[in-house]
Order: structure tokens, then C-alpha cells, then sequence
């Protein structure tokens, strides 16, 4: 399984812009990618604007998929102009896990 975070801030008059951009996108991933385990996207408490998703797919097939669809591409276009700086792309190795059956 591959796992991808990335962490991004928008400028403050573009977040709602943002939002509905994520909306589209997650949209995209759950009716298009079986491949795509989880895509959770978190806007943080404490600083508006600031973005991190976190996603895994199940290999590469799958990830390239997500990279090359319409949908991921017309966010990366719309959303990478309203940030403040280039959003930071990280894969992780799972090290240690813990989930529950509800989803919050």
C-alpha cells in the first residue's frame, strides 16, 4: 500500500473556493478509484486555510490512476494558484495503526 499526505495553505479570501475544489475532488476518488483505500482531507482548527490530506491506495496502478484523472488534474490547476506556497508531497510508511468501525 502506498500512503500520501500533503499539506497545503490557501489564501484566506480563496478557502471557500478551496473547499468546494476538495468537495469536487473527493467526489471524483469515491465514485471513480476502488484502488483508493481512504482520501481524508483536514482543514486544521487553529489556522483556516491550512489543508492536509492523507490518502493510500492500494499500488501504484492505483495512484497513478488518481494522478492522471480529469478530476485530479483540474484541482492541482485550480487549487496550486490559491496557495500561498507549493504544496509539500510526502509518502510515508505505515508504522504502527489503530482504527475503530465509526467514521468521524
Amino acid at each position: 500500500m502506498i500512503h500520501v499526505i500533503i499539506d497545503f495553505k490557501v489564501e484566506q479570501h480563496q478557502i471557500k473556493k478551496a473547499l468546494k475544489l476538495i468537495e469536487e475532488l473527493v467526489l471524483g476518488i469515491q465514485t471513480n478509484e476502488p484502488d483508493t483505500h481512504y482520501y481524508h482531507s483536514f482543514e486544521d482548527e487553529d489556522y483556516p486555510g491550512r489543508f492536509t490530506h492523507v490518502m493510500a491506495f492500494k499500488d501504484e496502478a492505483a495512484q497513478q490512476l488518481h494522478q492522471e484523472s480529469a478530476y485530479c488534474r483540474k484541482f492541482v490547476e485550480r487549487l496550486y494558484p490559491m496557495c500561498i506556497e507549493e504544496p509539500l508531497v510526502r509518502t510515508v510508511h505505515l508504522v504502527a495503526s489503530r482504527t475503530t468501525p465509526t467514521d468521524k
